[in-house]
C-alpha cells in the first residue's frame, strides 16, 4: 500500500501519547450514546469462518455485508449473527461470499428484511471529531464504544490503491476487523483494519472505489418506475417503453432515460445508481417529483437542448422535467446561440423566454439611375437606394438591375454586424426610363395604373404608354409617350391652373385689399362726421347747448350720406375675393410643360468591380426571376 508509511507514523504518534498519559476511562453512555447504538445495532452482524472471525456492516435490506478481507479469509460461506437490538439474543444465518480482493469482501445474508447502514463521507472529518463502533467483544450483546480520530489527511485524487487510512482511538479487539466506523449521524465512515499500533480503519471511499471495481460480479438491483398515463421511457439500451415498467442495472451503471409523454419530449431522469438496495420504486410526479418548464424564444423554431438533449423547436412546454438545475441551450440557424440556466422545481411551472438575436450583416447601395431592382442569391429583396438591408453573414451574390433588363453582379461577403457600402452603381437602362417633374402633384399613373413612385426615374417597356397626372385641385393632365429602347424623357407637370389661375389670384388679392381699405373709409365717415361735429359744439357751447341744439341729427345723415357708398364698395369687392376660390377650381386645367431631354438611349458604363450579364429583352420582367 503506497500510503501505508504515512499511516504507520501517525499511529506510532498516537501510540506515544497513549504510554504518556493513559486513556481516560470510557465515557458512561448517555442517552444521546444509547440512541447511536439503539440507531446502528442491527446493522453491525458477527462473522465466523473455518479459521477467522470478525465483523461486518449490512448495507442492503436483502443482505448485503461488507467487511474486511482478513474476516473471510479462505471461506466461502460464514456464520452470521446479528441481534435486534442491545439486550436481544442474537439470531443466527449464513453468509455466502460474493466478492473478495486484498482489503474488502462482499458477503450475501441468507434472509430478508434486515436493517442496512449508508455510507457516508470522509472528507467532513477533522482532528478530535467523535466516531463509534460496535463491539461485541465480550460475546455477550453489543456495547458502543466511542473515541475520536486523528489527523485526517486530505483525500488523493487518481490513487492506484488505498487512501490514507483514518486512525482512531476507539478500544480494539480482534473481534472487530471488519466492523464499521460510523460518524455521529450513523453513517459508515471505515472499516476497521488490525488491531496493531492502534486502531486504523481504512475509507469509506475506497470500499466505494471497490464495489466500482467488482461491480459487474454483485447482485444486479431493479428500479420500478410509474409516472402518469400516457409516460413513454426510452434510454441507450431501453426502446421506448410505456410507464410503468421496471428497469434492471448493475451497481454504478450510467442511466440517463429520456421521458415523453404521447411523442412529445419533456424531459431526462437520471436514477441513482449508487444505491445498494434490491429494489428502487419511483413515481415521477409523487416519489419521483416532476416540474413544468415552458420554453418560448423569439423568432420560434429553436431547437430545445437540455442537459445535452435535443428536445424538439419553440415553443415548448416541457411537462414531466426533472426538478433540480438544467442547462438550456437555444439555437437556430442564422442566430446567436444562447445558453441559460434554469432551476425547476417539484410541482412549479417555470417559463423561459428569449429573444434570439439575428446574425446579420448590412448592404448600403445606390443605383445610377436610382429605383434599380436589388437581388441577393435570386431573392428580390429591394429597390435602390437601400439604406441598411440585413443580411446573413457569409457569401452571398448581389445583383442590381431595372426589370427586364441587363444586370450587373458582384460577389461579397458580409460579416455579422459590419455594414458594405458598395456605393452607387451604374446600370444599363432596360427599355424607357422618364421622371416627373411635378408642382401641385398628388399622384402619377401609366397606362391607367397608379405608380407609388413620385421621385426619381420611372421604368417602362419601349413602345405607347399614356402618362397622366393628379393635381392638388383634382385636375388630371394627360400626356402620351411612344418610348423607345434606351430612351429617356423628363416629364413636367404644373397643376397650378396657367394664366387664368395667375389672373383670378391677382383679382382676389386686388379685391381684399380694396374692400378692406374703402370699408374702413366707409365706417370712419359713418361714426366720424356726427362725432366730430358733437365734439366742436360741445367744446363751445357746453354739452347741454349740444343737446338742446340737436346737432347729432344732421351730422349722422351726413355722414349715412358720405360713409355709405363706400361700405357698399367694400361689401362688394370682399364678396367678390370669397367667390375667386370655387371660381379658381372651375376654371383651373394645369397644364404639360414640354420636355427638353431629347428621346435618347443612356450611355452605360459599368462600374469597377461589377460584372454586366445581359439578359434576354423578350421575357417579361414579372417572369425574370434570374437576379
Amino acid at each position: 500500500m503506497r500510503s501505508l508509511p504515512a499511516a504507520l507514523l501517525t499511529l506510532s504518534l498516537w501510540h506515544v501519547v497513549a504510554q504518556a498519559a493513559p486513556p481516560a476511562p470510557p465515557p458512561p453512555a448517555t442517552r444521546t450514546e444509547q440512541q447511536l447504538l439503539d440507531l446502528r445495532v442491527e446493522s453491525v452482524v458477527q462473522l465466523v469462518g473455518d479459521t477467522t472471525r470478525g465483523s461486518g456492516v449490512v448495507v442492503s435490506t436483502d443482505g448485503l455485508v461488507i467487511t474486511s478481507a482478513k474476516t473471510v479469509g479462505k471461506s466461502r460461506t460464514l456464520d452470521a449473527r446479528l441481534y435486534n437490538g442491545p439486550s436481544a439474543p442474537p439470531h443466527t444465518t449464513v453468509a455466502t461470499l460474493v466478492v473478495k480482493d486484498d482489503w474488502f469482501a462482499v458477503l450475501k445474508l441468507d434472509g430478508k428484511d434486515f436493517k442496512p447502514a449508508p455510507l457516508g463521507h470522509t472528507a467532513d472529518l477533522k482532528l478530535n471529531d467523535r466516531v463509534f463502533a460496535i463491539d461485541h467483544g465480550a460475546g455477550m450483546g453489543f456495547t458502543l464504544s466511542l473515541g475520536g480520530v486523528g489527523v485526517v489527511t486530505p483525500l488523493q485524487p487518481d490513487l492506484p490503491r488505498l487512501q490514507d487510512p483514518i486512525p482512531t482511538l476507539i478500544p480494539f479487539n480482534a473481534a472487530n476487523v471488519g466492523g464499521p466506523v460510523f460518524n455521529l449521524r450513523g453513517q459508515v465512515v471505515g472499516i476497521m483494519q488490525s488491531p496493531d499500533r492502534g486502531t486504523r480503519a481504512l475509507r469509506v471511499e475506497d470500499v466505494r472505489d471497490f464495489l466500482m471495481r467488482h461491480r459487474s460480479r454483485l447482485p444486479q438491483r431493479e428500479i420500478h418506475l410509474g409516472g402518469a398515463p400516457g409516460m413513454v421511457v426510452s434510454g441507450e439500451k431501453l426502446p421506448p417503453t410505456d410507464l410503468p415498467t421496471t428497469l434492471t442495472y448493475t451497481h454504478g451503471d450510467i442511466l440517463r432515460l429520456s421521458l415523453a409523454r404521447g411523442d412529445k419530449p419533456c424531459g431526462v431522469l437520471r436514477p441513482d445508481t449508487f444505491s445498494l438496495e434490491p429494489v428502487q420504486d419511483l413515481t415521477l410526479g409523487t416519489t419521483q417529483p416532476v416540474g413544468t418548464l415552458t420554453v418560448v424564444t423569439t423568432p420560434p423554431g429553436a431547437t430545445i437542448n437540455v442537459d445535452g438533449r435535443d428536445l424538439g423547436p419553440t415553443p415548448a412546454s416541457l411537462d414531466c422535467m426533472e426538478p433540480g438545475t438544467h442547462t438550456v441551450k437555444l439555437t437556430r440557424e442564422g442566430h446567436d446561440p444562447d445558453s441559460r440556466t434554469v432551476e425547476v422545481r417539484a410541482g412549479d411551472e417555470h417559463t423561459l423566454e428569449v429573444k434570439l438575436r439575428r446574425l446579420e450583416g448590412y448592404l448600403k447601395v445606390r443605383t445610377h439611375p436610382s429605383g434599380g431592382e436589388v437581388w441577393i442569391d435570386g431573392v428580390l429583396v429591394g429597390v435602390a437606394p437601400l439604406e441598411k438591408h440585413a443580411v446573413t453573414p457569409g457569401k452571398h451574390v448581389v445583383s442590381l438591375r431595372y426589370p427586364g433588363g441587363a444586370r450587373v453582379r458582384r460577389e461579397l461577403v458580409f460579416q455579422d454586424r459590419k455594414t458594405i457600402d458598395v456605393g452607387e452603381v451604374s446600370l444599363p437602362a432596360p427599355g424607357a426610363l422618364f421622371r416627373v417633374d411635378r408642382r401641385h402633384i398628388n399622384r402619377v399613373f401609366v397606362d391607367g395604373r397608379e405608380h407609388g413612385n413620385l421621385r426619381g426615374w420611372f421604368v417602362l417597356r419601349p413602345g405607347q404608354h399614356v402618362i397622366q397626372a393628379e393635381d392638388e385641385l383634382g385636375n388630371v393632365l394627360t400626356d402620351s409617350w411612344d418610348a423607345p429602347l434606351g430612351g429617356v424623357r423628363v416629364l413636367s407637370f404644373q397643376g397650378d391652373g396657367g394664366q387664368m389661375t395667375t389672373l383670378l389670384h391677382v383679382l382676389g388679392w386686388s379685391g381684399l385689399i380694396l374692400g378692406g381699405a374703402t370699408g374702413a373709409l366707409g365706417l370712419a365717415l359713418l361714426a366720424g362726421v356726427p362725432l366730430g361735429v358733437h365734439l366742436v359744439f360741445t367744446a363751445l357751447g357746453g354739452a347741454l347747448d349740444a343737446v338742446h341744439r340737436q346737432v347729432w341729427i344732421p351730422t349722422v345723415v351726413a355722414g349715412a350720406t358720405l360713409g355709405g357708398p363706400w361700405l357698399i364698395i367694400a361689401l362688394v369687392s370682399l364678396s367678390a375675393a370669397l367667390l375667386i376660390p370655387p371660381w379658381e377650381v372651375f376654371l383651373a386645367q394645369g397644364e404639360v410643360v414640354p420636355t427638353t431631354v431629347p428621346d435618347v438611349p443612356i450611355p452605360f458604363t459599368p462600374t469597377e468591380g461589377w460584372d454586366p450579364r445581359p439578359v434576354a429583352r423578350a421575357r417579361a420582367p414579372e417572369d425574370d426571376a434570374t437576379p
